[in-house]
C-alpha cells in the first residue's frame, strides 16, 4: 500500500465517479484498490459501487456514505465511523476488517457491560414494555435479529454510557446490565453506540454522581 492519497486526488476520484454513476461522458468508476485513505473526509461520499478492495480506511469519516454495492474486501474498517452509512448489499463485507470499538467485545471473555436508560417507572422510551430495575433481574430475548447491517431492530438494545447520557431525557435514568459475549445478537456496522444483545441482568440503577464520575473517567465508554 502506498503513500497517504492528497486529498485533491480523492476529490477527482469521486467526482468522475459520481458522473460515472449518473452517466455523464467521462465519468470513471473509483478504482481505490490498495489507497490509503487512513483518516480520511468520506462524509457524504456517494461510493456506490466503488472498489475498495484492500483500502486503508483506518479512522475515516463515513458517516453517511453510500457505499451500496461497494467492493470492500479486505479493506480496513477498523475505528471509520459508519454512523449512519449505507451498506446495503456492499460486497465482501465479511472479508473487511471491520473493528470499531463496540466490535472486541465479541472477543472478550468473561462478564461485559453495557448500558440502558428508562423512564423512572421502568418503562422503555422505544419499546411498549415495563422493566423491573431491581439488580439481579434478567431479561430474555428469544428472537432477536443478528443482521449487523440493520441499526435498530428486534432484541435486548443497549449502549455505551454517552450515547445513552446524549440520548435520554433528564427524567430518565440509567441502568448498568451485564451479559458474556455469546448474548451479543448484533453490533450493527454503522453503529453510534447502540446493539442488541439476547440476555443481560440488571446490575444496578446509576446515581447521577455516579454517571458523571464514570464519565470524566472514560469508563464505560468502550462497553
Amino acid at each position: 500500500m502506498g503513500g497517504l492519497m492528497n486529498k485533491k486526488d480523492l476529490q477527482k476520484i469521486l467526482k468522475l465517479h459520481y458522473k460515472w454513476l449518473n452517466g455523464e461522458t467521462g465519468g470513471e468508476r473509483a478504482n481505490l484498490v490498495r489507497a490509503n485513505l487512513y483518516g480520511a473526509n468520506l462524509e457524504d461520499a456517494n461510493l456506490v459501487h466503488a472498489n475498495l478492495v484492500r483500502a486503508n480506511l483506518y479512522g475515516a469519516n463515513l458517516v453517511h456514505a453510500n457505499l451500496v454495492r461497494a467492493n470492500l474486501y479486505g479493506a480496513n474498517l477498523e475505528d471509520a465511523n459508519l454512523y449512519g452509512a449505507n451498506l446495503g448489499d456492499a460486497k465482501n463485507i465479511k472479508a473487511a476488517n471491520i473493528i470499531p470499538h463496540l466490535h472486541i467485545l465479541k472477543l472478550q471473555k468473561g462478564k461485559l457491560v453495557a448500558y440502558k436508560f428508562f423512564h423512572q417507572d421502568g418503562q422503555s422510551p422505544y419499546q411498549n414494555q415495563s422493566y423491573d430495575l431491581k439488580k439481579g433481574k434478567v431479561y430474555e430475548c428469544s428472537d432477536g435479529d443478528t443482521d449487523e447491517l440493520k441499526e435498530c431492530s428486534a432484541g435486548l438494545n443497549v449502549a455505551t454510557l454517552p450515547w445513552c447520557v446524549w440520548n435520554k431525557q433528564p427524567d430518565d435514568v440509567i441502568c448498568e446490565v451485564e451479559f458474556i459475549a455469546k448474548d451479543i445478537l448484533a453490533i450493527p456496522i454503522a453503529t453510534d453506540g447502540k446493539f442488541r444483545v439476547s440476555r443481560f441482568v440488571i446490575k444496578r440503577v446509576l446515581t447521577e454522581k455516579q454517571v458523571d464520575k464514570m464519565l470524566v473517567l472514560n469508563i464505560g465508554s468502550g462497553k
